[in-house]
């Protein structure tokens, strides 16, 4: 009998991907936190006034642009979600043994 392996395709919450989309840029307008995100201008607006109003991001001009920055309660906080998914996802294995090579690999590089 064969045996099929169906491969899960994991979808990060909300939260996290707008939180990683203005970390991303640093400064983020809306439209460019949606566009990082993947997600619909609409829903990472809605996101980015709910975690404004839990000061998980400020709202701020910078030049002629208004945008989002993370306070430093949205970068703990996204580190946390991002632990979180990376237990929930199963991927935890997978990216210990990757950075666990990666580092065997630059210790031996000569530079």
């Amino acid at each position: 009998m064969t045996e099929h392996h169906v491969a899960t395709v994991w979808r990060s919450h909300p939260e996290l991907l707008v939180l990683n989309a203005v970390r991303l840029g640093g400064f983020a307008e809306t439209a460019a936190a949606a566009e990082r995100a993947d997600l619909d201008a609409d829903t990472t607006e809605g996101v980015l006034l709910d975690l404004g109003r839990v000061r998980l991001v400020e709202r701020t001009d910078f030049a002629d642009a208004t945008g989002w920055i993370l306070t430093d309660a949205g970068r703990d906080r996204l580190t946390a979600l991002l632990a979180e998914e990376r237990g929930d996802s199963g991927a935890e294995p997978t990216l210990t043994d990757a950075a666990d090579r990666f580092e065997e690999l630059n210790a031996s590089s000569p530079c």
